[in-house]
């Protein structure tokens, strides 16, 4: 967490590139974000300065409206529950019918290569954290991109709304299984691993698909200590691509049930989320506190083609 000086804020939501935004490498596409203490024209805040450059594909999809499909989710630490919202107005039009297919290799239209854009927000407005002084686990996310997991303090304020998210439907101790399989994946360095399975006969209402994951014990260890002592959590992120659908499942778990399985555990997406009715990607993402998966790419069109 941040104590960096506290800036002043002219706005509450705007674009382009700042001195405070973060610098973008040279090379490559990713999609990232740095926190600075604020004042805001809604009062104290944390600001958030976004940036991405990514693949041209993204341009063609969702035109001008790449900031639209981009969400940002916080995690209060200590009551796990999740926020959400995006880099733009909220009255914007919704994005699902903007999506299109990205132009094929072969129809004589010069291709977008890369794009890049910027975003800068008053967090605890853009979200609706609420009043209230809170810890946050705070990420950014555009499909197959995430950037890593922030741990922030967003300071009271009397002015900002609150509008946290619908408590998950789905009961996560009845969907994650904590043990070891012959299936589970080698951790990553710092990062959790993600690992696919899928049945030999599906169906379009149930696709037959489970996940194992994986988590270095060093992480559990290492992790830096949470506010109040609150046992370390973990949720599994599960969200349609055309469909714009997400739905995700949460739990809390003491650092000895993650240590017993040797940080493997295991789950259905489609227990957390319905399988879309159409084929299309579906993208599945693991936190545990501040470490976190890469995006998992379920592409079911290719996966049971003849089921849908």
């Amino acid at each position: 967490m941040t104590n960096a000086q506290t800036i002043e804020l002219a706005q509450l939501l705007w674009y382009g590139s700042e001195t405070t935004s973060p610098k973008l490498p040279d090379k490559g596409f990713t999609l990232c974000f740095e926190t600075r203490p604020a004042n805001s024209p809604n009062g104290p805040t944390l600001a958030l300065f976004g940036a991405a450059r990514l693949p041209g594909t993204y341009g063609e999809m969702y035109g001008g409206r790449v900031t639209g499909a981009t969400e940002i989710l916080a995690i209060n630490v200590t009551s796990g529950q999740l926020y959400r919202g995006k880099p733009e107005d909220a009255n914007a039009t919704p994005l699902t019918p903007v999506i299109v297919e990205p132009r094929d290799a072969g129809s004589g239209k010069p291709k977008l290569l890369s794009l890049e854009t910027y975003f800068n927000l008053d967090l605890g407005y853009q979200l609706s954290l609420g009043p209230t002084e809170g810890t946050y686990h705070v990420f950014c996310w555009l499909d197959e991109f995430v950037t890593r997991v922030h741990m922030v303090k967003v300071p009271a304020n009397p002015n900002r709304p609150h509008n946290p998210e619908a408590h998950p439907v789905v009961n996560a101790a009845q969907v994650i299984e904590f043990k070891e399989s012959k299936h589970s994946p080698e951790p990553g360095p710092a990062k959790i691993a993600l690992h696919a399975k899928v049945s030999r006969n599906t169906v379009a209402s149930d696709p037959g698909i489970s996940v194992f994951a994986a988590l270095d014990t060093a992480q559990i260890r290492e992790k830096p200590p949470l506010p109040n002592s609150v046992p370390s959590r973990l949720n599994i992120f599960v969200r349609s691509h055309l469909d714009r659908v997400m739905q995700w499942c949460s739990l809390f778990v003491p650092e000895e049930v993650m240590l017993k399985s040797r940080g493997k555990f295991e789950f259905d997406p489609f227990r957390i989320m319905e399988a879309p009715k159409t084929p299309q990607k579906v993208f599945i993402l693991a936190t545990f506190d501040s470490v976190r998966s890469d995006v998992f790419v379920l592409d079911l069109a290719k996966l049971t083609p003849t089921s849908w």
